[in-house]
């Protein structure tokens, strides 16, 4: 929890009195700072197996007076590293052969194990909100440069990760259509009618009019 708790922070770091108020709510004042400085002792353990004698465990976790925060230079965190990448990409037109590797290696929302904690839910919604806005970027490009095959795969691996993720479906429908998969296109026509109904209550647009859509026309990842 506390690992995860400050890799979903600003910086990666808290306060003490954070960390209590969200990881220790129930206890007093002495019994969460007991459980402050045992967590950290037993963390550092598990993190840093190897103990330097002189030096004792390495400060992966570094706690600074009222401060604990994780040392950049020594914890790698999967998300942060995708958020920043992904930013970056924004800026670098033609980026897509790397935006492609970048989304290929987001497996899923940060944190599920915690997925009722409220401290985790900001960091969990900011990522994918940033993986999905990558992947209809990257989909749009890849589709202008002619590649719809690999728009296809972008929006599949996508819809695989977060099968909620309908307003990707249209591009797929797209995508498809333009690879000659006029059958496959169709039935991801029929699941995102499907949903649309579902969602809305309405009558969703045509299989024509989803193919000639325009708002697909590529654009840049908002920062």
């Amino acid at each position: 929890s506390l690992l995860l708790y400050l890799a979903s922070r600003p910086g990666q770091t808290a306060t003490k009195e954070q960390v209590a108020e969200d990881l220790w709510p129930d206890l007093d004042a002495e019994q969460s700072a007991n459980s402050f400085h045992q967590t950290v002792y037993f963390l550092r353990r598990e993190i840093t197996p190897e103990v330097d004698a002189s030096r004792g465990f390495a400060e992966v976790i570094p706690v600074e007076g009222e401060i604990v925060y994780l040392d950049p230079e020594l914890v790698h965190i999967d998300s942060v590293a995708f958020v920043r990448q992904a930013r970056a990409l924004a800026s670098k037109p033609g980026a897509s052969a790397t935006a492609m590797n970048l989304l290929a290696s987001y497996r899923g929302t940060f944190a599920p194990e915690f997925v009722y904690e409220d401290w985790a839910s900001t960091w969990r919604l900011h990522s994918h909100r940033v993986f999905l806005e990558l992947t209809e970027v990257t989909a749009d490009m890849t589709s202008a440069e002619g590649r719809p095959a690999d728009s296809v795969a972008i929006l599949t691996h996508a819809l695989g990760v977060d099968p909620d993720a309908i307003d990707l479906l249209p591009r797929l429908v797209r995508g498809l259509a333009a690879t000659g998969a006029q059958a496959s296109a169709r039935s991801a026509f029929a699941l995102y009618a499907e949903r649309y109904r579902m969602d809305f209550d309405l009558e969703p647009p045509r299989f024509e009019e989803v193919l000639d859509a325009t708002e697909h026309r590529p654009r840049r990842l908002s920062r």
